[in-house]
C-alpha cells in the first residue's frame, strides 16, 4: 500500500524542520572547529617565538627588518626604498621553527598566498598573513633612538602582563581582497570604529567576524585562548591613547 499525498507532505514537512534546525548547528560547529583550529595555529607560533628567543638571548623577532637581520635599522629610508629587496617578516625570521606555512593563517578565511616556504634574501609578499603580531605590544618598541623612532625586538622575559599580553592575533583587512596584514598596532587595531584610510585599521576587529566576535590570541606566556573583542576595544569617547594595555601592550615601553 502506498503513501497518501498527505502523508508525504507530512513527512517532507517533518525533513524540512529537521533541516531548519539542524543546518545552523552544523554551522555552529564548523564554525567553532575552524576556532579552534585556529587557536591551535597561533598557540604554535607563540611557541616558535619562544624558540626563537631561546636562541637569541631571549629577544624576539621583529615584526619587519632587513634581510641581514639587524634588528635596529628600517631598511633605509623605508620599505619602497632602494634597500626594501632585503625586507623580511616575522614569518621568515621565525619560519627554521615552523617549516608549516598553514600555521601562519586564520584557519576562517581562505589563505591570502602562498603557505611554501618563504624566499631568503628579500622581502616576499606572499608573507602577507591572516595572523597578525602585536608589533608595538610585544615585539617592538618606539623609542625615538634609531631610525623612524623603532627598536626592534623585546627581551621577551622583561615584559610584564605576560598572562594577558597578546603575541599574536587573527587579522583581516577586507579593503585588501581579504587579504591579512602581519602585524597590528594597538591603537588602530583595538577601534572598530576607526576611519583613517590605512589597511592597518581594524583589521583585528574585522577578523572577528568569523570568530563570534572574539579574537584568537596567543599571549606572551605562550598560552592560546579566544578573548571577547568588546572586552579589550576602545571605549566609545575615549582618546586614542586609551585602550586597554594589558591586552594590546604599551608602545613606548620595552616592558609593559
Amino acid at each position: 500500500m502506498g503513501f497518501t499525498l498527505i502523508e508525504l507532505l507530512v513527512v517532507i514537512a517533518i525533513i524540512a524542520i529537521l533541516a531548519a534546525i539542524l543546518f545552523p548547528v552544523f554551522a555552529q560547529a564548523k564554525a567553532a572547529a575552524k576556532t579552534s583550529s585556529t587557536i591551535s595555529n597561533v598557540k604554535q607560533l607563540g611557541t616558535a617565538v619562544h624558540i626563537y628567543a631561546n636562541d637569541y638571548d631571549d629577544m624576539t623577532p621583529g615584526a619587519f627588518m632587513c634581510g641581514n637581520g639587524d634588528p635596529d635599522i628600517w631598511c633605509g629610508s623605508g620599505w619602497w626604498s632602494s634597500q626594501s629587496d632585503v625586507f623580511v617578516t616575522w614569518s621568515t625570521t621565525i619560519w627554521p621553527y615552523l617549516k608549516n606555512g598553514e600555521i601562519t593563517m586564520d584557519s576562517a578565511q581562505r589563505a591570502p598566498v602562498a603557505t611554501t616556504a618563504p624566499s631568503t634574501g628579500s622581502f616576499n609578499w606572499g608573507r602577507y598573513t591572516t595572523i597578525a603580531v602585536n608589533r608595538l605590544g610585544a615585539f617592538e618598541v618606539e623609542t625615538y633612538t634609531t631610525d623612524y623612532g623603532i627598536q626592534k625586538g623585546r627581551n621577551l622575559a622583561g615584559q610584564e602582563n605576560i598572562s594577558t599580553r597578546a603575541m599574536f592575533t587573527t587579522s583581516r583587512d577586507d579593503r585588501g581582497g581579504g587579504w591579512g596584514v602581519f602585524y597590528f598596532d594597538g591603537w588602530l587595531a583595538c577601534d572598530p570604529n576607526y576611519t583613517a584610510e590605512s589597511y592597518w585599521n581594524n583589521i583585528v576587529y574585522e577578523s572577528t567576524k568569523s570568530h563570534r566576535k572574539m579574537i584568537p590570541t596567543v599571549r606572551l606566556d605562550s598560552s592560546a585562548k579566544t578573548i571577547p573583542f568588546d572586552k579589550v576595544k576602545k571605549q566609545p569617547g575615549t582618546e586614542w591613547w586609551d585602550f586597554d594595555y594589558t591586552y594590546w601592550g604599551e608602545p613606548y615601553s620595552a616592558t609593559n
